[in-house]
């Protein structure tokens, strides 16, 4: 059974500041876009295991966010936490992983990193659980997976007389860009939103404004970040795609084609 603290109730965020109840609807209810996300992401075609892996985590942490956000209890703080935090982990391991199994041929650099490969997961999440920082977390993980440009233009230097594999692998690394570029606006928009609704500095005649971010700008995260990281995760997949079918003109037909999608689908 759960102990107590699992049921210890949180302070909500700025959209309870301006309810009766401790209940945040627009919260809630934007969280769910993860959801959906990563439903169209597992029901794709040609995903692997570390795709769907991913994928299932943005469904998770919808529901987990949902339900955090509903309840505001400690326990599902921390579950929505961790299914942030575990696959931007698992994310930058991957992407790492794809240098040292295709860039480089020392083994013994190989085999160092799958000794630490463990600890690259285990870290975050106690640090997650024990420290108060968790947005400087997020922000570590994310600039770690700046990583994937040097690798992917790497990668694409191998290709110098194919226009049409050197444009695939330029359209992945905007998609990837892209993914990062909404992850840093909607960390923005999270930012905002608290900052301004707690800001007891702030003027009676901006009532309103403080009101409008407190509501709308932390559900704006919500599905901002959702697509940027769908975003990351498809440019992630079809990085290996290409990588595995580089010489299928028919696959980097698909793969070009389905990054020029709002929302890529292969």
């Amino acid at each position: 059974m759960l102990n107590d603290n699992f049921y210890i109730k949180k302070k909500g965020f700025c959209e309870s500041e301006f309810r009766d109840s401790n209940i945040e609807y627009f919260n809630s209810a934007s969280s769910l876009i993860s959801s959906i996300l990563g439903i169209l992401g597992i029901y794709q075609d040609a995903n692997s295991f570390h795709d769907n892996f991913m994928y299932s985590y943005l469904f998770t942490c919808g529901i987990y966010s949902f339900l955090y956000h509903l309840y505001n209890l400690k326990g599902q703080q921390y579950l929505d936490r961790l299914s942030m935090i575990m696959p931007m982990s698992y994310g930058n391991l991957l992407i790492y992983n794809f240098y040292f199994e295709q860039l480089t041929n020392n083994n013994n650099s190989r085999k160092l990193y799958y000794l630490i490969f463990s600890s690259g997961v285990t870290i975050p999440i106690v640090f997650t659980q024990f420290t108060k920082k968790f947005r400087f977390i997020i922000i570590t993980l994310v600039v770690l997976s700046g990583g994937f440009f040097f690798i992917a233009s790497d990668y694409r230097s191998k290709f110098p007389k194919n226009s049409k594999q050197i444009k695939c692998i330029d359209n992945i690394i905007d998609c990837f860009r892209n993914g990062v570029l909404w992850v840093i606006i909607s960390a923005g928009c999270w930012y905002l939103s608290e900052a301004s609704c707690r800001d007891k500095t702030l003027k009676i005649k901006n009532e309103t404004l403080k009101k409008i971010a407190g509501i709308y700008f932390h559900g704006l995260w919500h599905i901002l970040a959702g697509y940027g990281f769908y975003q990351l995760t498809f440019a992630l997949k079809v990085i290996y795609l290409f990588r595995d079918n580089h010489e299928n003109e028919e696959i980097i037909n698909k793969i070009n084609n389905s990054l020029k999608k709002t929302i890529p689908r292969y």
